[in-house]
């Protein structure tokens, strides 16, 4: 299926996861500026309705100022955000190349198997896996709004592969935009991969979302065909660039 370019510039079981997916801890850090070491308490995971999600998104979450030159910085650590309602874990693996995702996959998948081969029959979460701050918030956005983040991944390939577009995969990466208020789109930013700022925007009609939603749940094939597109935790456009 072909999708239109709109461009701009400018009450389930609780997930069964071992106690040591609960919190934060207390971490040694050393300021990228002047060198400093100051003890800190970090946050690793998140849940639905706490503060972390809002510093997360507020840019806030982990962020540290050096108690010697004053310093902000941001601890660059592996989060966690569970949400045991509807059974979904989000992983944030930061790497400094992200290309490199078939390698954090695997390492993803031997995680999982490690918590979760007790040798009980239990009913494991759906799990993400994301490299990037930035992918990390638009993953939870995606699924507080209850989106399939499998489909907003197959529109987004639409949208850079469109006979008219004018986003390169190469220089732009395209994120779900969770500010825009009007409910009539499904609306998209588009970042410089380089530089990490908002170069423009770009949106689809919301009912075209509707309806590849209502196709992919009546039609199994089509289910089928999402899963083989994005096969394991890495559920990201990337891979099929």
């Amino acid at each position: 299926m072909c999708i239109r370019n709109t461009y701009t510039k400018g009450r389930e079981k609780p997930v069964n996861t071992p106690s040591d997916l609960s919190g934060g801890e207390i971490a040694p850090v050393t300021c990228p500026q002047c060198s400093e070491q100051q003890v800190v308490e970090t946050t690793t995971v998140l849940r639905p309705g706490e503060t972390a999600v809002q510093e997360l998104f507020e840019g806030e979450l982990n962020c540290v100022t050096c108690e010697a030159c004053e310093t902000r910085f941001f601890l660059d650590i592996p989060l966690l955000y569970r949400d045991d309602e509807v059974r979904w874990l989000i992983h944030f693996m930061p790497l400094e190349d992200a290309t490199q995702w078939e390698k954090a996959e695997k390492q993803m998948e031997s995680l999982s198997e490690s918590i979760f081969d007790s040798g009980d029959a239990i009913d494991l979460p759906d799990c993400r896996l994301t490299l990037t701050r930035r992918t990390f918030i638009e993953k939870i956005s995606l699924l507080q709004h209850r989106l399939d983040d499998r489909l907003v991944e197959y529109i987004k390939y639409q949208l850079y592969r469109a006979p008219d577009s004018e986003i390169d995969p190469i220089r732009n990466e395209l994120l779900y935009d969770f500010s825009s208020k009007d409910s009539n789109r499904l609306a998209f930013i588009i970042f410089d991969r380089e530089s990490g700022q908002a170069a423009a925007a770009t949106h689809i009609d919301f009912d075209l979302y509707q309806e590849l939603a209502a196709e992919s749940a009546e039609d199994e094939g089509l289910g089928d065909a999402l899963d083989e597109l994005f096969p394991g935790y890495y559920v990201n456009v990337d891979r099929l660039l």
